[in-house]
């Protein structure tokens, strides 16, 4: 298994040389964390101060709240659909 250090020189080579790569993997790990910056942190062996200097650096700082709007909108919306009582036949 890689180490963090390891980790945290990939995604930071990858933000030097190749910027979309980079991008495409923070909006992933952020979007499998429901927006959890600190969730997807860890899953990307960094930091989340440095997962945030990420974010401000592509422009993605409103990514984490975003997801977490949608995602709290789609589980009221699974739950609503719960408490519905069965249609009558």
């Amino acid at each position: 298994m890689e180490n963090s250090r390891d980790c945290t020189t990939e995604i930071g080579a990858l933000s030097a040389s190749e910027p979309e790569a980079c991008k495409q993997r923070i909006f992933d790990a952020l979007f499998r964390t429901g927006g959890g910056v600190t969730e997807a942190a860890r899953e990307l062996h960094i930091s989340r101060p440095f997962l945030w200097h990420l974010l401000r650096k592509y422009g993605l700082e409103d990514v984490p709240a975003t997801l977490r709007r949608e995602f709290q909108a789609r589980y009221r919306v699974e739950s609503e659909k719960d408490d519905d009582p069965l249609p009558k036949s």
